[in-house]
């Protein structure tokens, strides 16, 4: 079998390889490279080097297994150059460095290499999966990124959440914190349309995200449209509808407090 660097155009702290010599892993890279936000990324990247060439762009990582040459992180940049070299750019190569880490600490890695284009957090989180399959514990993974096990563990939550959630998430609607906090307080029958109404709320007010404060303005909007009723009774009907998993005393306060509110 070839060596690495029997197969570089050039040698020494890097190698210089033909993109297109270099493959993609199936199933290894998180993101999705077919995303308009990752294409428009990629296209940007082709421009540069067809208006500055090469050189302002980093290595990307390579690993070789079984006589392929697989690209570790770096995507983007890969995509890049074969794109630009494919329209004509007068490429040489693209620079590469080997990897010879383990599996899991690749896995470590991806969430770090991002190409510039940080990754959603839906991709943290099938990393974050990934690790979890190798036996890291979540205070381990956050350790290791400098994060906290909450962090963590929001994350693999999002995995589990409804898909009408997730799919506000990758939208950019709402944050994988807010997602996660509404899932768990309201249930997964209720995030969803508890989430959806918050946006629109959002929306109303100029916003492109949903919050926290969104969130609870659903409930006083509800209330108003039921016609100011004003009434305890009503209020807390409304509430427990809305919140089918919670306490009737927790159902109770929050009624209480949104007619207050309500009475400013």
């Amino acid at each position: 079998m070839a060596r690495l660097k029997d197969l570089a155009i050039g040698t020494k702290d890097s190698f210089l390889f033909d993109p297109e010599l270099i493959e993609e892993k199936p199933g290894y890279n998180v993101r999705d490279m077919e995303s308009p936000e990752t294409q428009a990324h990629i296209r940007k990247m082709v421009d540069a080097i067809h208006s500055g060439g090469t050189l302002a762009f980093p290595p990307i990582t390579i690993c070789q297994e079984e006589g392929k040459i697989y690209v570790l992180a770096g995507y983007c940049r890969r995509r890049a150059f074969v794109l630009a070299k494919q329209e004509g750019a007068p490429i040489k190569g693209i620079l590469a460095v080997a990897n010879t880490q383990k599996e899991d600490e690749r896995a470590l890695d991806l969430l770090n290499s991002n190409d510039g284009l940080p990754l959603t957090p839906l991709e943290k989180a099938k990393v974050v999966q990934r690790l979890i399959s190798f036996d890291w514990t979540p205070s381990e993974i956050a350790r290791r990124r400098g994060q906290s096990v909450t962090t963590i563990n929001n994350l693999l939550a999002l995995l589990d959440a409804p898909a009408d959630v997730v799919k506000m998430v990758e939208k950019g609607e709402v944050s994988a914190t807010l997602a996660v906090t509404t899932v768990r307080s309201e249930g997964s029958l209720m995030a969803g349309p508890k989430l959806a109404d918050a946006v629109e709320v959002a929306k109303e007010q100029g916003k492109t995200k949903a919050t926290a404060k969104h969130v609870a303005k659903t409930d006083r909007v509800k209330i108003k449209q039921c016609g100011m009723c004003g009434t305890l009774k009503t209020a807390l009907a409304l509430i427990v509808y809305d919140n089918g998993n919670a306490s009737q005393q927790m159902a109770i306060d929050k009624a209480a407090e949104l007619l207050e509110e309500l009475k400013r």
